[in-house]
């Protein structure tokens, strides 16, 4: 697990503990503003280097969630693109070299991810939607 800045640190490191998993992987970054623009071209600096920290820690199998908090804009979760997630708004981000992630509101993605997010963090976890949640 990574861990950079803190949004609320000790909220995410219970919110990730709860899981009980190892195979959760994260990174958690405070910035003042957001280039929001530059997630339409796959071409966000700031975000392909939060991207790059978070991945360069990776484990085979891991759960890569990275956590952002900007300063009068709230609390965000980006994850990736090739699992299955549920949302009802959220920026697609494909980064040429990271490829691609899901952003949406952090307090919406674990209202409605919980049970995907302890499904994908296990030892074996169904990628596909095949897969049924209880909700």
């Amino acid at each position: 697990m990574t861990s950079e800045a803190s949004i609320n640190s000790k909220e995410i490191n219970t919110l990730v503990d709860s899981f009980s998993s190892d195979l959760i992987n994260y990174l958690a970054v405070t910035h003042i503003d957001f280039p929001w623009h530059l997630t339409l071209t796959g071409e966000c600096e700031q975000l392909d280097s939060w991207l790059e920290q978070l991945l360069d820690d990776e484990d085979s199998g891991d759960l890569n969630i990275l956590f952002m908090k900007f300063s009068r804009s709230g609390q965000y979760v980006a994850v990736q693109g090739k699992l299955t997630w549920k949302a009802d708004n959220v920026v697609f981000y494909s980064s040429k070299k990271w490829g691609d992630w899901v952003i949406m509101e952090h307090t919406s993605f674990f209202n409605t991810n919980t049970e995907l997010v302890k499904t994908y963090s296990c030892t074996t976890p169904d990628t596909t939607s095949n897969i049924t949640i209880n909700i």
